[in-house]
């Protein structure tokens, strides 16, 4: 178990002077969006200050009296804003693996944090706590599919994790569920199909057709051939699965099951769906040709 997962802090809300407050060296988020970033500094002077305090830590350095544990955009943003002091909430003790915890769970899942970013983050997040990959997932708030993808964008070649740099144009990006599936081919194929599905822009279907292709021609699914028995039985489990799922799901309030996820997880969650329907109408499509010519 972890001993303390955030900082204890006493609860009082203070305002201290900017200039006395030293950002967190061990910012697990470099990249900050700069029109975001001005939102909120417009934000801030609106309102005349920050609405949640910011988090932080005494320190003894000159002038220096404090340094950020949480809320690096709220710092930030009202340094632009021209703000003189801001309100925070001072711990009573941080250690370092307090602050670093504090400081990537206030960012993950966030809209516009980097995926190598993240990745990164995670792993620091396991190595300090001694945690297996759930149970890191599990302090994240999410489940062990999540951290496992986190790690394997680390097996990723250094040019295909620079495409899923948010700042780059959204037409040269590479979606993190299709960095993933990259990242179980052999690294010298992993820029080339990277290239391919960018120059492309390829969607998360087109971009899966491609790389079973990439498969087949490398013979990386030997096993998943020559075995009619076993492959008639998966379709039949497919289909009985898809119709138990869907009339789950039919049920289901999607205006609640949505609203609170993240714009980006809602539209890749939309993506996945359209794949998978359209994968669906591609085998009802070839089973009916199949049965059809069979009956002939």
């Amino acid at each position: 178990m972890v001993r303390s997962l955030v900082p204890k802090i006493d609860g009082r809300v203070v305002n201290i002077p900017i200039d006395q407050i030293r950002p967190y060296k061990g910012q697990p988020r470099e990249h900050f969006d700069e029109g975001k970033l001005a939102g909120l500094a417009h934000s801030i002077q609106v309102f005349g200050g920050v609405v949640i305090p910011i988090h932080v830590r005494r320190v003894s350095d000159g002038k220096v009296k404090y340094e950020l544990i949480a809320g690096e955009r709220r710092l930030r943003a009202a340094k632009a804003a021209g703000q003189a002091i801001i309100s925070a909430i001072v711990a009573d003790t941080c250690d370092e693996t307090e602050q670093y915890t504090a400081s990537f769970l206030e960012n993950v899942g966030r809209e516009g944090y980097a995926p190598m970013e993240e990745a990164n983050g995670f792993r620091k997040l396991m190595k300090m706590h001694g945690l297996n990959i759930a149970d890191t997932a599990r302090l994240c708030g999410r489940d062990a599919g999540w951290g496992s993808r986190m790690l394997s964008l680390l097996k990723l070649e250094s040019e295909v994790q620079a495409m899923l740099n948010p700042s780059l144009p959204e037409e040269e990006q590479l979606t993190v569920s299709l960095a993933v599936a990259l990242s179980s081919r052999p690294a010298r194929d992993q820029v080339r199909l990277a290239r391919r599905i960018v120059k492309h822009r390829m969607g998360t279907r087109e971009a899966q057709i491609m790389l079973r292709g990439f498969d087949r021609e490398k013979g990386l699914d030997k096993d998943r051939v020559g075995r009619p028995h076993d492959d008639f039985r998966k379709i039949k489990s497919l289909a009985e699965r898809t119709s138990r799922d869907a009339l789950y799901c039919r049920g289901l309030d999607l205006m609640a099951t949505l609203q609170p996820r993240l714009v980006a997880e809602r539209t890749e969650l939309l993506r996945d769906v359209r794949g998978a329907i359209a994968e669906l109408c591609g085998l009802r499509d070839r089973m009916e040709k199949t049965v059809k010519d069979l009956a002939g």
